[in-house]
């Protein structure tokens, strides 16, 4: 009819929200892209509530307890609930169910390359990368934890050949998820001292029969500090070292390399405490060191995933020190005090090395709206504690970021 036919280019990912189930996955692969699992309307009163899955609450809803979700959305404003719901939708008063698959599901969503997939029957699928060390490590620091009473998931099968690992499932709720709700400052610190208890199980293991635990030494803080340098200062922020500031980081690592060392986790952050039945278990621990206690306390107390409150941080300072002290006579809490404000510097450096490194070089960008609150940590600790050049290079990595518009880049990242 000589009408002019149009086209629409699109960018990213296409969804046909035609029905119920499609609608579910798009919001799956929304929060997916976020580094997510959950989110929660900023009226809704979601504190009695127990969830697992995928759950978004897009209104502001009442949950009183009793409740439970699992893999649902909620739109139900002012709408008090009391009651169970899995595999749906939930739309003011009417509950739509949903069928659809979830065999071989993959819930990765950490920094770690390794790919979990959700099987039939209560497991978990681990492929192992390429890194068949890694493999070895995994399976071999698991049924150590296990051994010794820390409360890591169950293996039920491993194959070295296929480089999987079949383990218990622990769920979808990491303690990280669980603080996305508005909580009780009572229940937080109740919460963070069971995680707290598992960790001093790892802290005062007898090591006379240990696997082959790396140390956690001079080169490795330097290693860390070099990675922080190349990821974050050169290749995010277009900076270059120098020798003052080389100077600094020579200093914290031999520092660092002095602090009384134990078993440690390496990577004790909100992302690797699973809540199975409220209880905590540890995952990602295939990095375990003979390191310095404090660094992770410093990963857990001041992780840019959850900013605790100073108060709240100190008593579980104090709760970590009175419990080892049962446990260890010797064990000397004016060490362990004065390795902290260090050993934080060390683990912000590496966070913000690898929050580029996932960012940019793993394709996973939702680790880029973890770097502000990372380099606030790192900007306060350098001025606190006399690191006048490190200082001055994050304020001028700070004046870099703001004026490249980094932060509007975050929020396509952020719910």
């Amino acid at each position: 009819e000589g009408k002019q036919i149009q086209t629409l280019p699109l960018k990213g990912v296409w969804f046909d929200f035609g029905s119920f189930p499609a609608y579910f996955q798009g919001m799956r692969y929304f929060l997916k892209e976020r580094g997510e699992k959950v989110y929660f309307h900023e009226e809704a009163d979601c504190e009695a509530l127990e969830f697992n899955g995928i759950v978004s609450v897009e209104s502001k809803t009442i949950f009183k307890k009793g409740s439970y979700l699992r893999n649902v959305i909620v739109y139900a404003p002012d709408r008090v609930i009391s009651k169970s719901f899995e595999r749906g939708i939930l739309v003011e008063d009417q509950f739509i169910p949903l069928t659809f698959e979830e065999a071989e599901e993959e819930i990765s969503l950490g920094g770690s390359e390794r790919k979990f997939f959700r099987l039939s029957g209560g497991l978990v699928k681990m492929k192992a990368s390429s890194d068949l060390e890694e493999l070895e490590r995994t399976y071999e620091y698991n049924l150590f934890l296990s051994k010794q009473g820390v409360k890591v998931p169950g293996i039920k099968g491993i194959s070295i050949e296929m480089r999987e690992i079949l383990f218990e499932d622990l769920g979808d709720l990491s303690l990280y998820t669980w603080l996305k709700v508005k909580r009780n400052p009572s229940l937080v610190e109740a919460k963070y001292k069971e995680v707290l208890e598992e960790l001093l199980k790892i802290h005062t293991l007898s090591l006379n029969t240990k696997p082959n635990f790396k140390i956690f030494d001079y080169e490795h803080f330097r290693w860390e500090s070099r990675y922080f340098e190349e990821k974050f200062l050169g290749y995010l922020c277009g900076m270059k070292s120098n020798s003052l500031l080389e100077g600094e980081f020579e200093r914290l690592a031999r520092l660092c390399d002095t602090f009384p060392k134990n078993l440690i986790h390496r990577d004790f952050q909100s992302q690797n405490i699973m809540l199975k039945e409220g209880k905590p278990y540890i995952i990602d621990y295939q990095s375990a060191r003979i390191g310095p206690a404090g660094y992770d306390l410093a990963s857990l107390l001041w992780d840019p995933y959850y900013k605790l409150e100073d108060n709240l941080r100190e008593k579980l300072i104090e709760f970590y020190i009175e419990k080892r002290k049962e446990r260890e006579e010797e064990f000397r809490k004016e060490r362990l005090r004065e390795s902290l404000p260090y050993l934080c510097i060390q683990r912000h450096m590496q966070a913000l090395g690898a929050y580029v490194n996932l960012a940019y070089f793993k394709g996973k960008r939702y680790f880029l709206k973890f770097i502000p609150q990372a380099l606030e940590y790192l900007r306060e600790e350098a001025e606190a504690f006399s690191f006048k050049h490190l200082r001055v290079a994050l304020e001028e990595a700070q004046e870099i970021l703001v004026k490249r518009r980094f932060y509007e880049e975050i929020k396509e990242v952020s719910l």
